[in-house]
């Protein structure tokens, strides 16, 4: 399971990987997306006023979080891990 957030400000705003989770089916991994969506805090806005949550036809869910001047959103999302590795995988 992952979230992703919007980080920073104005011009600086990106995307980054807030948190991924391991799940022990996908049952699971879509509980837990569920439980994040309401219940992720995100960097931005520092103070919350609002929160509107979305589920997509795919499972993943979009949540639109209004602050005081700004909204921000993030991403949850089911994925499968393949593995990580070190260096240039071309090389």
């Amino acid at each position: 399971m992952l979230v992703e957030e919007q980080v920073g400000y104005g011009s600086g705003i990106r995307w980054h990987l807030a948190h991924s989770l391991p799940a022990s089916d996908v049952e699971h991994a879509m509980e837990l997306a569920r439980y994040a969506a309401f219940n992720h805090v995100p960097t931005n806005p520092r103070v919350p006023k609002h929160r509107a949550v979305f589920r997509s036809a795919d499972g993943s869910w979009l949540v639109n979080v209004q602050g005081v001047t700004m909204a921000f959103h993030f991403r949850v999302s089911i994925a499968e891990f393949f593995g990580s590795y070190a260096g240039n995988p071309s090389a």
